[in-house]
């Protein structure tokens, strides 16, 4: 395994060769956005359970189409993903997260799944049965939620300028997961704003394909003891996106940021 900083000093390189392809306008951008719009939509619910295929996500979210054999709640996780997704673009301009913004980001991924209560709402002393899907530790108590909110968006405002942007956007994503302060969605959530970090900073949106899930969430429960880990997988999924990206624009990509082929299969692709 590559260490932490050598996986940064190749994003950071992969990234300066994306950009000198800037800016990214008209079609190109709207082609680009719809199409990882596809993706992480997929991935991201695959990865709590969700059946939806990749070409059923595009389906849904492109022509609004309902395809069978899916529930409703599996339906609504793929439209209200969407639609926090196009959320999250409108937030790309001001580097900084907040409260609202998170917020904002759950409300309309589960306003419309009746499983999940009071959308956009910190859990309360009715929703205190909040558990983290394969982890032995416990969520903070539901009163200690606005305290630990209160706490992670000082961190974020205080250690950004300080942190490679790949690092602070896996901070992040482990500490909001840590605290869970929402119902349900708090993954999805903790994703979203991973990816908006990385946007605000213009690097490529990290996609976590279902076949990756036990590392992912085997690096995320062991993050509590060693938070480097964790680090190191989200900047693994992130230099296979620039990968990917610098492919898509027709270069070639240096040898000496190609990612080890340590996950060898190859991801779906949603037509653009």
């Amino acid at each position: 395994m590559e260490s932490l900083h050598t996986l940064l000093e190749k994003v950071t390189q992969a990234q300066e060769l994306i950009n000198s392809k800037r800016p990214f306008e008209g079609n190109s951008l709207i082609q680009l956005q719809k199409y990882y719009k596809c993706e992480t939509t997929w991935a991201s619910n695959a990865l709590e359970g969700n059946t939806i295929n990749l070409n059923e996500t595009q389906m849904i979210l492109e022509h609004g189409i309902t395809v069978r054999g899916h529930t409703l709640k599996e339906i609504y996780e793929c439209t209200g993903h969407g639609n926090a997704y196009d959320y999250m673009f409108e937030a790309i301009q001001k580097k900084e997260i907040d409260e609202t913004y998170i917020k904002k980001l759950h409300y309309l991924f589960a306003k419309d799944i009746k499983d999940i209560p009071c959308p956009g709402e910190y859990r309360d002393v009715s929703k205190t049965f909040v558990t983290i899907s394969g982890s032995e530790y416990a969520c903070p108590d539901y009163e200690q939620v606005p305290e630990k909110m209160a706490e992670f968006i000082d961190w974020a405002h205080n250690v950004r300028s300080a942190m490679h942007p790949v690092e602070y956007a896996a901070e992040a994503h482990r500490r909001f997961v840590y605290i869970h302060p929402f119902p349900d969605g708090n993954g999805r959530v903790a994703r979203l704003l991973m990816n908006t970090v990385l946007l605000q900073e213009h690097y490529m949106p990290v996609l976590i394909r279902p076949d990756q899930r036990n590392s992912y969430v085997k690096s995320l429960e062991n993050g509590r003891i060693y938070p480097g880990g964790f680090d190191i997988f989200i900047a693994e999924r992130e230099l296979e996106q620039q990968t990917r990206f610098i492919k898509l624009l027709n270069m070639e990509v240096p040898q000496n940021i190609r990612e080890e082929k340590s996950n060898k299969t190859k991801p779906d692709k949603c037509s653009i």
